[in-house]
């Protein structure tokens, strides 16, 4: 993929756009220590020719970063990018329903001698189908978080994006 930018602006405009922090500490129980209210929207580091970068936000984040890697080729840059999970956050988000899940279930067969047995049947499908519906929702979720991630990275840093 290329930029439109040339390899000074394009490293300009990452510096730009990037608060400077370790990227993956985003992604697990210790993001705590890297909250900060700058309005740059994405949070990583940038070298010489590489980057490290994931979504700049405190509240609501994005369990992937984008690694990749810039040079120069004529008056464009060409862009390497991958877009990987973060460990935990990743599968924070996929286990934390399923065990709730498993709990919720649990907890209904243990009242299960306490209810009448034809309301069991209608409740107890709403409910499966609710849960199930809770646990696809993260799942969804993140994925679109990822997609506006990548859009975003592609449209700030202007990088025709044809092979995807």
């Amino acid at each position: 993929m290329t930029s439109e930018f040339n390899i000074e602006e394009f490293k300009g405009k990452l510096n730009e756009l990037t608060k400077n922090g370790y990227a993956l500490i985003k992604g697990n129980p210790f993001a705590i220590f890297s909250i900060n209210f700058s309005d740059k929207p994405f949070y990583g580091n940038i070298y010489e020719s590489e980057f490290k970068i994931t979504k700049n936000a405190n509240l609501n984040p994005v369990p992937y970063v984008i690694i990749g890697n810039f040079k120069k080729s004529g008056k464009a840059t060409v862009v390497k990018y991958k877009i990987k999970p973060m460990k935990f956050g990743y599968y924070w988000i996929r286990f934390i329903p399923i065990l709730i899940n498993i709990v919720g279930i649990f907890a209904l067969l243990l009242n299960l001698k306490n209810i009448d047995k034809n309301i069991f049947t209608i409740k107890s499908f709403i409910i499966v189908f609710m849960v199930e519906l809770f646990l696809l929702f993260p799942i969804l979720l993140t994925e679109m978080k990822k997609r506006k991630f990548e859009k975003e990275f592609l449209t700030k840093l202007k990088i025709n994006n044809n092979y995807r």
